[in-house]
């Protein structure tokens, strides 16, 4: 015994059951299409970043360089170990590690 009335009602309620599944197994895929595409988005985003972050660090490491010497020269002269820097040694040192706007000889101040 099936529980069902007739035979009509059994063959209707799989092909409900069936027609049900399909509906299931389409909403999942779709559903891992969408993940799939959010998922690929990430990558490229991430790889994104990735740059960025390489672009900055070798961007950092390149100032450290150029700054580290000028601090060691600029500790000494704070501890007495070599004499203040000069006039020149100043300039060359600001032109060095880069001069901003407001300090550059010859702009005009407004």
């Amino acid at each position: 015994m099936t529980g069902f009335k007739s035979k009509k009602a059994l063959s209707d309620r799989m092909a409900e059951a069936d027609a049900q599944g399909l509906r299931i197994q389409n909403e999942w895929q779709l559903g891992m299409d969408k993940l799939q595409r959010e998922i690929e988005a990430r990558k490229d985003e991430n790889m994104a970043l990735a740059l960025e972050i390489d672009r900055l660090r070798k961007a950092l490491t390149t100032r450290f360089a150029r700054s580290s010497g000028i601090e060691e020269q600029l500790m000494a002269a704070g501890v007495g170990k070599r004499p203040l820097p000069t006039m020149e040694e100043c300039l060359e040192w600001a032109q060095k590690l880069g001069i901003p706007d407001d300090f550059r000889i010859g702009k005009k101040h407004g």
